[in-house]
């Protein structure tokens, strides 16, 4: 959030996803721990695909290009 706030000047709230693909997600973890989701695999797309779109393609494209131009 605060990486995006210094370099779009705008607040943007960000949801942690931890997917693991190959494994059996204890199915009582329903609800996000400590403000980070975790499921099993497909996951990460089941969450992307209940959520409200709120960005517009550009945001989107410019949050995407920034991260994969600044890898730590």
């Amino acid at each position: 959030r605060k990486t995006l706030k210094q370099k779009f000047g705008r607040h943007y709230f960000v949801n942690g996803i931890l997917e693991f693909p190959n494994a059996k997600v204890d199915q009582s973890v329903n609800s996000p721990k400590q403000g980070i989701w975790i499921g099993g695999a497909g996951f990460a797309n089941y969450i992307i695909k209940r959520s409200q779109p709120c960005l517009s393609p550009e945001e989107i494209k410019n949050i995407s290009d920034f991260f994969k131009n600044n890898k730590k």
